[in-house]
Protein backbone atom coordinates (compact mmCIF):
# COMPACT_ATOMS: atom_id res chain seq x y z
CA UNK A 1 0.00 0.00 0.00
CA UNK A 2 1.05 3.99 -0.93
CA UNK A 3 2.08 5.15 2.22
CA UNK A 4 0.00 8.71 2.51
CA UNK A 5 2.61 10.62 4.82
CA UNK A 6 3.67 14.37 3.60
CA UNK A 7 1.55 13.97 0.39
CA UNK A 8 -0.46 17.38 1.48
CA UNK A 9 2.61 19.35 1.60
CA UNK A 10 4.42 17.86 -1.02
CA UNK A 11 1.17 18.94 -3.32
CA UNK A 12 1.20 22.20 -1.63
CA UNK A 13 4.55 23.24 -2.89
CA UNK A 14 3.37 21.79 -6.71
CA UNK A 15 0.97 24.85 -6.91
CA UNK A 16 2.76 27.21 -5.32
CA UNK A 17 3.39 30.27 -7.65
CA UNK A 18 6.75 31.06 -9.91
CA UNK A 19 7.56 34.08 -7.28
CA UNK A 20 7.27 31.54 -4.50
CA UNK A 21 9.44 28.71 -5.30
CA UNK A 22 12.40 29.70 -4.80
CA UNK A 23 15.42 30.35 -6.83
CA UNK A 24 17.31 27.01 -7.32
CA UNK A 25 19.59 26.80 -10.00
CA UNK A 26 18.37 23.63 -12.31
CA UNK A 27 21.18 21.13 -13.40
CA UNK A 28 21.28 19.42 -16.77
CA UNK A 29 22.33 15.83 -16.21
CA UNK A 30 21.83 12.60 -18.38
CA UNK A 31 20.68 9.17 -17.19
CA UNK A 32 21.47 6.19 -18.77
CA UNK A 33 18.93 3.23 -18.35
CA UNK A 34 19.48 0.48 -20.65
CA UNK A 35 20.12 1.37 -24.24
CA UNK A 36 19.20 5.01 -23.27
CA UNK A 37 20.20 8.28 -22.58
CA UNK A 38 17.68 10.33 -20.84
CA UNK A 39 18.26 13.99 -20.52
CA UNK A 40 16.46 15.62 -17.38
CA UNK A 41 16.24 19.14 -15.21
CA UNK A 42 17.66 18.41 -11.36
CA UNK A 43 17.24 20.65 -8.37
CA UNK A 44 17.93 20.20 -4.68
CA UNK A 45 20.56 18.55 -2.65
CA UNK A 46 21.69 15.02 -3.59
CA UNK A 47 21.12 13.44 -0.59
CA UNK A 48 17.46 14.85 -0.39
CA UNK A 49 14.62 12.32 -1.01
CA UNK A 50 14.19 12.00 -4.18
CA UNK A 51 10.86 13.24 -6.37
CA UNK A 52 11.00 12.35 -9.82
CA UNK A 53 8.15 14.70 -12.16
CA UNK A 54 6.80 12.99 -14.96
CA UNK A 55 5.56 15.42 -17.49
CA UNK A 56 2.54 15.09 -20.61
CA UNK A 57 2.08 15.83 -23.81
CA UNK A 58 3.15 18.39 -25.98
CA UNK A 59 5.48 19.55 -23.04
CA UNK A 60 8.84 18.40 -21.84
CA UNK A 61 10.99 18.43 -17.95
CA UNK A 62 10.92 22.21 -18.52
CA UNK A 63 6.91 22.39 -17.80
CA UNK A 64 8.45 21.46 -14.27
CA UNK A 65 10.73 24.03 -13.39
CA UNK A 66 9.19 26.01 -11.00
CA UNK A 67 8.48 23.02 -8.87
CA UNK A 68 11.79 21.70 -9.45
CA UNK A 69 13.00 25.43 -7.26
CA UNK A 70 9.94 25.15 -4.93
CA UNK A 71 11.29 21.70 -3.91
CA UNK A 72 14.33 22.11 -3.92
CA UNK A 73 14.01 24.63 -1.37
CA UNK A 74 12.41 22.18 0.82
CA UNK A 75 15.27 19.98 0.92
CA UNK A 76 13.96 17.46 -1.91
CA UNK A 77 16.33 16.29 -4.63
CA UNK A 78 13.60 16.89 -7.42
CA UNK A 79 14.45 15.20 -10.85
CA UNK A 80 12.23 15.85 -14.04
CA UNK A 81 13.23 13.66 -16.86
CA UNK A 82 12.44 13.94 -20.75
CA UNK A 83 10.39 11.12 -21.17
CA UNK A 84 11.25 8.06 -23.93
CA UNK A 85 10.86 10.23 -27.03
CA UNK A 86 11.38 13.05 -25.78
CA UNK A 87 14.79 12.77 -24.89
CA UNK A 88 16.94 12.60 -28.24
CA UNK A 89 19.14 9.54 -27.02
CA UNK A 90 16.19 7.74 -25.82
CA UNK A 91 13.77 7.99 -28.72
CA UNK A 92 13.45 4.36 -30.35
CA UNK A 93 11.15 4.44 -33.83
CA UNK A 94 9.19 1.60 -33.65
CA UNK A 95 5.53 1.82 -31.69
CA UNK A 96 6.41 -1.13 -29.10
CA UNK A 97 8.38 0.77 -27.77
CA UNK A 98 6.12 3.05 -25.96
CA UNK A 99 3.82 0.48 -24.54
CA UNK A 100 3.23 1.55 -20.92
CA UNK A 101 5.46 -1.15 -19.70
CA UNK A 102 8.09 0.27 -21.49
CA UNK A 103 7.41 3.42 -20.09
CA UNK A 104 6.53 2.15 -16.43
CA UNK A 105 10.51 0.18 -16.67
CA UNK A 106 11.78 3.77 -17.85
CA UNK A 107 11.02 5.36 -14.21
CA UNK A 108 12.59 2.23 -12.49
CA UNK A 109 14.79 2.46 -14.28
CA UNK A 110 15.78 6.06 -13.56
CA UNK A 111 15.19 5.96 -9.89
CA UNK A 112 18.07 3.43 -10.69
CA UNK A 113 20.12 5.51 -12.19
CA UNK A 114 20.00 7.79 -9.68
CA UNK A 115 21.15 5.25 -6.47
CA UNK A 116 17.50 5.03 -4.69
CA UNK A 117 15.49 2.28 -3.99
CA UNK A 118 12.39 4.83 -3.49
CA UNK A 119 11.07 8.08 -4.60
CA UNK A 120 7.86 10.54 -4.58
CA UNK A 121 6.19 10.20 -7.90
CA UNK A 122 4.36 12.86 -9.56
CA UNK A 123 2.87 13.19 -13.10
CA UNK A 124 0.83 15.07 -15.52
CA UNK A 125 -1.29 14.40 -18.17
CA UNK A 126 0.32 11.43 -19.77
CA UNK A 127 3.31 11.50 -17.27
CA UNK A 128 0.09 10.78 -14.77
CA UNK A 129 -1.02 7.89 -16.59
CA UNK A 130 2.53 6.77 -16.15
CA UNK A 131 2.70 7.60 -12.52
CA UNK A 132 -0.23 5.77 -11.47
CA UNK A 133 0.55 2.52 -13.40
CA UNK A 134 4.04 2.38 -11.70
CA UNK A 135 3.08 3.04 -8.66
CA UNK A 136 0.14 0.28 -8.91
CA UNK A 137 3.10 -1.83 -9.94
CA UNK A 138 5.44 -1.01 -7.75
CA UNK A 139 4.39 0.01 -4.53
CA UNK A 140 7.36 -0.57 -2.84
CA UNK A 141 9.38 1.48 -4.86
CA UNK A 142 7.03 4.47 -4.74
CA UNK A 143 7.02 6.37 -1.30
CA UNK A 144 4.03 8.75 -2.22
CA UNK A 145 2.08 9.46 -5.49
CA UNK A 146 0.70 12.77 -6.84
CA UNK A 147 -1.28 12.86 -9.96
CA UNK A 148 -2.59 16.16 -11.39
CA UNK A 149 -5.36 16.00 -14.37
CA UNK A 150 -5.26 12.30 -15.13
CA UNK A 151 -7.84 9.83 -13.47
CA UNK A 152 -7.20 6.50 -12.27
CA UNK A 153 -6.35 4.14 -15.26
CA UNK A 154 -9.33 1.23 -14.29
CA UNK A 155 -11.69 4.64 -13.76
CA UNK A 156 -10.80 5.88 -17.34
CA UNK A 157 -10.60 2.87 -19.12
CA UNK A 158 -14.19 2.63 -17.85
CA UNK A 159 -15.36 5.70 -19.49
CA UNK A 160 -13.80 5.30 -22.27
CA UNK A 161 -15.32 1.85 -22.64
CA UNK A 162 -18.75 3.98 -23.40
CA UNK A 163 -18.76 5.15 -26.19
CA UNK A 164 -21.72 7.79 -25.34
CA UNK A 165 -20.46 8.72 -21.56
CA UNK A 166 -18.72 12.43 -21.79
CA UNK A 167 -14.82 11.28 -21.51
CA UNK A 168 -15.32 9.28 -24.35
CA UNK A 169 -16.70 11.96 -26.22
CA UNK A 170 -13.62 14.35 -25.34
CA UNK A 171 -10.59 11.74 -25.63
CA UNK A 172 -11.95 11.20 -29.12
CA UNK A 173 -9.00 13.19 -30.10
CA UNK A 174 -6.82 10.15 -29.62
CA UNK A 175 -7.02 8.58 -32.42
CA UNK A 176 -6.58 11.69 -34.63
CA UNK A 177 -3.54 11.95 -32.80
CA UNK A 178 -2.10 8.80 -32.88
CA UNK A 179 -2.83 7.87 -36.56
CA UNK A 180 -0.87 7.49 -39.19
CA UNK A 181 1.04 10.86 -40.55
CA UNK A 182 -0.21 12.81 -37.70
CA UNK A 183 3.34 14.29 -37.33
CA UNK A 184 2.89 16.50 -40.87
CA UNK A 185 -0.29 17.32 -39.57
CA UNK A 186 1.28 19.10 -36.22
CA UNK A 187 4.08 20.35 -38.05
CA UNK A 188 2.73 21.72 -41.33
CA UNK A 189 2.29 25.77 -41.43
CA UNK A 190 5.58 26.22 -39.20
CA UNK A 191 3.63 24.27 -36.64
CA UNK A 192 0.72 25.63 -36.91
CA UNK A 193 -1.32 22.95 -34.77
CA UNK A 194 1.34 22.82 -32.24
CA UNK A 195 1.83 26.59 -31.37
CA UNK A 196 -1.96 26.45 -31.23
CA UNK A 197 -1.94 23.13 -28.45
CA UNK A 198 0.76 25.21 -26.68
CA UNK A 199 -1.22 28.49 -26.93
CA UNK A 200 -4.19 27.31 -25.20
CA UNK A 201 -2.31 26.09 -22.18
CA UNK A 202 -1.83 29.97 -21.35
CA UNK A 203 2.23 30.54 -22.16
CA UNK A 204 3.87 32.80 -23.13
CA UNK A 205 6.05 33.41 -26.34
CA UNK A 206 8.94 32.30 -24.49
CA UNK A 207 7.63 29.08 -23.28
CA UNK A 208 5.91 27.78 -25.99
CA UNK A 209 9.09 28.28 -27.87
CA UNK A 210 10.88 25.81 -25.68
CA UNK A 211 8.80 23.14 -26.28
CA UNK A 212 8.60 23.98 -30.21
CA UNK A 213 12.42 23.66 -30.37
CA UNK A 214 11.95 20.19 -28.56
CA UNK A 215 9.25 19.06 -31.11
CA UNK A 216 9.39 20.94 -34.32
CA UNK A 217 11.26 17.88 -36.38
CA UNK A 218 9.12 15.25 -37.80
CA UNK A 219 11.22 12.44 -35.76
CA UNK A 220 10.81 13.79 -32.34
CA UNK A 221 6.78 14.55 -33.29
CA UNK A 222 6.19 11.27 -34.32
CA UNK A 223 7.51 10.11 -30.80
CA UNK A 224 5.81 12.24 -28.72
CA UNK A 225 2.82 10.97 -30.78
CA UNK A 226 3.48 7.25 -30.53
CA UNK A 227 2.33 7.58 -26.69
CA UNK A 228 -1.18 7.82 -28.53
CA UNK A 229 -0.50 5.57 -30.91
CA UNK A 230 0.50 2.79 -28.87
CA UNK A 231 -2.71 2.67 -26.46
CA UNK A 232 -4.52 3.07 -29.97
CA UNK A 233 -3.29 -0.50 -31.31
CA UNK A 234 -3.37 -2.08 -27.09
CA UNK A 235 -6.85 -0.59 -26.97
CA UNK A 236 -8.04 -2.52 -30.17
CA UNK A 237 -6.02 -5.74 -29.06
CA UNK A 238 -7.07 -5.84 -25.42
CA UNK A 239 -10.52 -4.18 -25.70
CA UNK A 240 -11.01 -0.53 -24.88
CA UNK A 241 -12.19 -0.74 -21.56
CA UNK A 242 -8.20 -2.13 -20.88
CA UNK A 243 -6.95 1.70 -22.25
CA UNK A 244 -3.67 3.09 -20.09
CA UNK A 245 -3.34 -0.92 -18.84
Amino acid sequence: MLRSLRVVPLLAMLMLPPSAAGAAELETIELEVGPWVFQARAAGPADGELVLLLHGFPQTSYSWRHQLNALAGAGYRAVAPDLRGYSPGARPAEVDEYAMPKLVGDVIGLADALGRDSFHLVGHDWGGAIAWITATGFPQRVRTLTVLSTPHFAAFGAALADPESEQSKRSSYFERFGAEGAEEEFLADDSAMLRFLLRDSGLEDADLQVYLDALSTREAMRAALNYYTALNRSRLLSGPGTAGS
